[in-house]
């Protein structure tokens, strides 16, 4: 849907009748290009929380890495506490 309306705010913005509203519509562009970006950002970083969290809930890692472990657990307290 975000892209969908990408798509349709530059086919405006390329119209010869849009140019009384130019200034919104490049508002509107730079509003969906950064709600693009944080949404790419997002994903990733959901992405590499899905790979950590099972390698730091292994016992067996935890004991080998426990300063890494202790860094990761505090930081998985206030992730979960964000996104609640």
């Amino acid at each position: 849907m975000l892209d969908d309306h990408l798509i349709k705010t530059q086919t405006m913005k390329g119209s010869p009748y849009a140019q009384p509203f130019i200034e919104e519509i490049l508002e509107w562009e730079k509003v969906l290009d950064r709600t693009q970006n944080f949404l790419d950002y997002w994903i990733k970083v959901q992405q590499t929380w899905r790979y950590l969290e099972p390698v730091f809930s292994s016992e067996d890692l935890m004991n080998q890495m426990r300063q890494h472990g202790t860094i990761f657990r505090e930081v998985d307290r206030v992730w979960k506490r964000l996104m609640a």
